[in-house]
């Protein structure tokens, strides 16, 4: 029973890893503004990481979700820095 929990945290964490670095791809550039702040934010692959635990426990998922999908005239897509409705799938 012991070696299953392993499997299943070893396929938590694989997964975590890969939508880890699909955030960083997808949202990595968008504006701070709403949730995204200094802290919560997909900026890095660290960052992407805790903001994906974080929505893991139900800690304000919804309002990170609404914060990615910034469209203008709250961004700039000259610079890159909108967000998209993408991250209504990879939220849900």
């Amino acid at each position: 029973s012991m070696p299953a929990f392993g499997n299943v945290g070893a396929l938590i964490g694989l997964v975590l890893f890969m939508y880890a670095y699909v955030g960083v791809l997808l949202f990595g550039k968008v504006v701070h503004q709403g949730s995204l702040d200094d802290n919560v934010n997909f900026d890095n692959f660290l960052y992407s990481l805790l903001v994906l635990f974080r929505c893991m426990t139900g800690d304000n998922w919804t309002q990170v979700m609404q914060a990615c999908m910034v469209q203008p005239p709250d961004c700039d897509p000259d610079a890159g820095n909108c967000g998209s409705y993408a991250s209504v799938a990879y939220f849900t």
